[in-house]
């Protein structure tokens, strides 16, 4: 049985994570089988970026306004593209403007996040699960009984 977890972590490509995860914050992790991960990057960023938007006043910036908040946004992936559809028919005035670039930072920052956690995905190991003994117990792997020094141990 362990053989068969290990065979399909194996099977699991960093690179389709690094893609999936631009598509939806998270997804990348869920597909390298770290789904706590996952869950968490998924509602951290996208909350980040719900509340900038909501504190820029469901708008959004030009980039002959601001290049940089512009650029950072983007690596939200669908995330940027479902408030894009937004933006056609916002419902303005519910937050007064002195909040807009503080949304505008939020939006970019969880954009930026998610790339560099796009990025992270492609060093990244896939999860393996613990190997366990016909007795049910988990497998710790090698100890100080085996003769390895407990500071050699990973």
């Amino acid at each position: 049985m362990a053989n068969t977890s290990e065979s399909d972590a194996e099977r699991r490509d960093p690179t389709l994570a690094f893609l999936a995860a631009w598509i939806l914050p998270g997804l990348g992790h869920l597909l390298l089988g770290k789904p706590r991960k996952a869950l968490f990057f998924f509602v951290s960023l996208s909350g980040l970026y719900a509340l900038g938007y909501l504190l820029a006043d469901f708008r959004f910036v030009r980039f002959e306004d601001n290049q940089f908040y512009h650029v950072g946004r983007w690596g939200s992936g669908l995330t940027w593209a479902a408030t894009w559809l937004v933006e056609k028919n916002p419902p303005r005035g519910v937050i007064p403007m002195e909040h807009y670039e503080i949304g505008l930072l939020y939006m970019c920052s969880a954009g930026l996040l998610n790339v560099v956690l796009m990025l992270n995905l492609l060093g990244a190991p896939p999860a393996v699960r613990p190997a366990t003994r016909g007795d049910g117990t988990v497998d710790a792997g090698p100890g100080p009984a085996d003769g390895i020094p407990p500071a050699a141990q990973p």
